[in-house]
């Protein structure tokens, strides 16, 4: 990790992509406070970043990360947050031909199965029958048109009423603490400028005075 934050910066989406990735390999070793905490600063960088190829992934890591803890009820929340943010990718490719879209829906397929599944072993049946619509070409067509007649922007209902009661709240988290993280790298980075500037007249104090 140090590699990549010397090479891209501690805030750059391939930083937030390495972090996922750890966050993943800790999952799968069931070392799920590592991962959670790996994850975390994924999540931070990605909405710092407004990324959200790399939004998806991590939506669709915490469900993975709560699935493998048995709290169906998290890792459902998760699992559509993931599917929301692939709907606003989806919005924003519009013009796409049927070839295109198709091949957009395939590469995410993964995420509205994995949720599905879930969902059925919740006994939600109907909401497990609705995110596996969404992959469907004919149901991706209908809402491009949908999207296309309000200006870009689909709508689509995903979450039940209790899940709304949380989801503004946790999003408005996570930016706050992307905010404060943005503070701290400016002030990180007027550190190092600082020091770099006491270096310089310390070498340049040595050379005249030796």
């Amino acid at each position: 990790m140090t590699i990549y934050e010397q090479t891209y910066g501690c805030c750059h989406p391939y930083v937030g992509a390495a972090y996922n990735n750890l966050g993943g390999l800790f999952i799968q070793t069931g070392q799920y406070e590592q991962a959670q905490s790996y994850l975390i600063h994924a999540l931070i960088i990605a909405r710092q970043n407004q990324h959200m190829e790399l939004l998806w992934h991590v939506q669709d890591s915490f469900r993975e990360l709560f699935s493998s803890q048995k709290q169906l009820k998290t890792a459902i929340f998760f699992g559509k947050q993931a599917v929301e943010t692939i709907e606003t990718i989806k919005s924003k490719n519009v013009h796409l031909d049927r070839s295109l879209a198709q091949s957009l829906l395939t590469s995410k397929s993964s995420v509205f199965k994995n949720l599905s599944e879930l969902l059925v072993d919740s006994g939600r049946l109907d909401e497990a029958q609705h995110i596996l619509n969404l992959m469907k070409i004919d149901e991706y067509e209908d809402f491009m048109k949908t999207s296309h007649h309000r200006g870009g922007h689909g709508s689509i209902q995903l979450f039940t009423a209790e899940e709304k009661k949380i989801r503004e709240p946790s999003i408005e988290i996570f930016n706050n603490i992307a905010a404060i993280d943005r503070k701290r790298t400016q002030a990180q980075k007027e550190l190092q400028q600082s020091d770099d500037q006491l270096r310089a007249v310390k070498k340049m104090v040595h050379s005249i005075f030796g």
